[in-house]
């Protein structure tokens, strides 16, 4: 490892697009913006925007790792990592205390045991339906006529919740579409699904062995009411982590880079 390395995570989501520049120890800086229709120039037009806005050019950087579901087409990576592994990094990284992450992220959702070394002890992960992810959310947001951003500022509405499925996404969109047609209000329908997204968490996190400090990651993680109700059911708090939990995988990848 050199003395001195300016390095680039490039986390490419099913959703979002994340970058963090990291000098040595350093977080210089990070973006997030929508993948879109054509995520890798979205990654190349934020590592344009990052190095403009840090003064740096393509040349300052010593090495770019590239990590998440289109990891494999990031036109200026120099190698990659799996997604489990970068937000593991990134956690620890951030919070050296942290023993477990949840990471919630738009297509699969994750919980990650780490040693007293940060690295990986165990893993489960649940990539088989889209209930209980981003892109779930997302998808009941715009039946409820609301953006995902609105739907996570929500508080919580503990008693009288309506009751969705956690286990299929179809089964959650009818739900949420009956509920409607009988006159449930938003803000309990959006208490519905953020519990049932909870439910499907907490019961994911049942097959490994968790151990405080717990930590949240991925851009579900922003969700008010989805921390709340995961709280409840895990009968724990979570540690806050110093940004943005949506950059963690970004940031992970880029001291991977730094630590190779």
């Amino acid at each position: 490892m050199k003395s001195s390395v300016f390095a680039v995570g490039c986390d490419m989501g099913s959703l979002t697009v994340k970058l963090a520049l990291i000098f040595n120890d350093t977080i210089l800086d990070y973006a997030i913006a929508k993948s879109g229709v054509q995520p890798v120039q979205t990654a190349e037009a934020l590592l344009d925007q990052l190095l403009i806005q840090n003064h740096k050019t393509i040349k300052d950087i010593d090495i770019c790792i590239s990590t998440g579901y289109g990891r494999h087409n990031v036109s200026f990576a120099d190698d990659n990592r799996s997604e489990i592994s970068c937000h593991a990094a990134g956690a620890f990284f951030l919070q050296p205390n942290v023993r477990t992450v949840i990471d919630i992220g738009g297509q699969d959702c994750k919980v990650i045991s780490l040693n007293d070394k940060g690295q990986m002890n165990n893993f489960v992960m649940n990539d088989r339906c889209s209930a209980g992810t981003g892109h779930c959310m997302e998808h009941l947001a715009n039946i409820l006529g609301i953006s995902v951003e609105k739907m996570g500022q929500m508080r919580p509405i503990l008693p009288f919740i309506p009751k969705i499925s956690n286990k299929c996404s179809i089964f959650m969109e009818l739900e949420v579409l009956q509920l409607l047609v009988n006159k449930h209000s938003i803000r309990k329908i959006s208490a519905g699904i953020a519990d049932a997204v909870a439910r499907r968490i907490a019961t994911l996190a049942g097959g490994i062995s968790m151990q405080k400090a717990i930590c949240l990651t991925g851009g579900v993680s922003n969700n008010i009411m989805v921390i709340k109700y995961l709280q409840k059911y895990l009968k724990t708090s979570f540690v806050s982590l110093p940004h943005d939990p949506q950059i963690i995988g970004a940031i992970g990848a880029a001291v991977m880079g730094i630590q190779l």
